[in-house]
């Protein structure tokens, strides 16, 4: 099985518009492409130590597929990116 671990760092203030367009251009095309799971984490800003709000997803996927991640399309995200995962045997 393999997992795509996919962390957005999110703009100040704009949680509520990253996870509408995360749940447009990366759950809702994951599903499609054939995820057999996809899970969205969220990490509220933390103010004390300057760090920014987070959604992280991860798919679950029984094959390889073609997905990629998707290109970011609103300033709600200031940067993405992505790992893949497999599991250990």
């Amino acid at each position: 099985m393999r997992v795509r671990f996919w962390e957005a760092r999110v703009a100040d203030g704009r949680l509520s518009d990253a996870l509408t367009w995360v749940n447009a251009q990366v759950t809702a095309p994951a599903h499609a492409a054939g995820a057999q799971q996809v899970e969205v984490f969220v990490a509220d800003a933390d103010v004390p130590t300057n760090n920014p709000a987070r959604v992280v997803v991860l798919t679950r996927w029984g094959h390889e597929g073609d997905w990629t991640d998707p290109d970011i399309s609103t300033d709600a995200i200031e940067r993405a990116h992505g790992w893949d995962f497999h599991t250990h045997e």
